[in-house]
């Protein structure tokens, strides 16, 4: 059996939890992102959904996080030239993806959740490594939605939140394996 066939046996065995863990305002913010990302100056409501949509203000700092968004706004984004803004000296490989996609929704996200679903991460942390393992996220992306049991699993996604309009089949996948890889996430215990 194919790597990306096991992958999209082992969503679709799960896509009831899946879809039933995917909340509502994680579709509505998405859409509400993508729609206010395509207008020519972002506004600050949109920042701030952004940002909070995607943890930033926890991870990068701020004049990484102003960079980011001048860069947003260029609309011209190149993964090595991200991955070489550095936020508290450490390279942004997950921040990068994010805005690789919003400016290009059939790109894909990377980020521990997918790593964990995909049971890849990256090994060299360096640009060319993160290059390296973001060429390999996107064949995985384009297998896995060539995957029957996959098509499925886009399907029921697309009925069940059909109302927040059309997504790439890409940020669809990358739904079903964030919240794929959140329930594999292990959990804390209290002692």
């Amino acid at each position: 059996m194919r790597e990306t066939e096991k992958i999209a046996d082992k969503i679709y065995g799960r896509i009831d939890s899946i879809l039933d863990e995917t909340r509502e305002e994680d579709i509505a913010a998405y859409a509400f992102i993508m729609a206010e990302s395509r207008r020519k100056k972002a506004s600050p409501v949109f920042r701030f959904v952004y940002e909070k949509f995607y943890g930033m203000g926890r991870f990068v700092t701020k004049n990484y996080r102003d960079e980011y968004f001048r860069k947003m706004n260029d609309k011209k984004v190149d993964l090595k030239k991200m991955l070489k803004l550095k936020s508290g000296g450490k390279t942004q490989y997950s921040f990068s993806t994010k805005l690789l996609h919003t400016v290009n929704p059939n790109m894909p996200i990377y980020d521990s959740n997918i790593g964990r679903a995909l049971g890849s991460i990256p090994h060299k942390r360096t640009v060319e490594g993160y290059c390296q393992h973001y060429a390999k996220l996107e064949e995985v992306h384009r297998k896995l939605q060539k995957e029957k049991i996959m098509k499925k699993a886009i399907s029921r996604f697309k009925s069940k939140f059909k109302k927040f309009g059309r997504f790439s089949n890409v940020k669809i996948v990358d739904f079903l394996l964030w919240e794929y890889g959140r329930m594999l996430k292990p959990k804390k215990t209290n002692k």
